[in-house]
């Protein structure tokens, strides 16, 4: 039979986030199926708190907001996004992305009909 109670919930010194699943409140350790994966340390980064360091680079990832506990993470430039509404938001980042490149481009000088302008 089911635990009738509601997750997440306190049981001594571990929450109980599913059936045989459950994280130690310090967040070090969860437990899944009697299985315990401990928390890694990531390689020290000294770049931008925003940046993500790179694995192989260069490249282009897209994150989706967080839904329902989940977060879309993919490399939009080697993989195409399934969800409508993620490609929508996708496509339209990438957009603004390029207006903002647009816009920070110097001036070029166009030679258009003998008449030399800057575009």
């Amino acid at each position: 039979m089911a635990d009738p109670r509601q997750y997440p919930y306190q049981d001594g010194d571990i929450t109980v986030l599913g059936p045989e699943t459950f994280v130690s409140n310090d967040g070090q350790t969860i437990s899944w199926k009697g299985d315990n994966y401990t928390r890694q340390t990531s390689p020290a980064y000294d770049g931008p708190p925003s940046a993500v360091p790179p694995m192989r680079g260069p490249s282009l990832r897209y994150t989706g907001a967080p839904h329902e506990g989940t977060q879309t993470s993919l490399r939009v430039d080697m993989h195409a996004l399934d969800d409508p509404r993620e490609r929508a938001i996708c496509r339209a980042l990438l957009h603004h992305a390029l207006a903002l490149l647009d816009a920070t481009e110097p001036p070029r000088k166009v030679v258009l009909g003998g008449e030399s302008r800057r575009v």
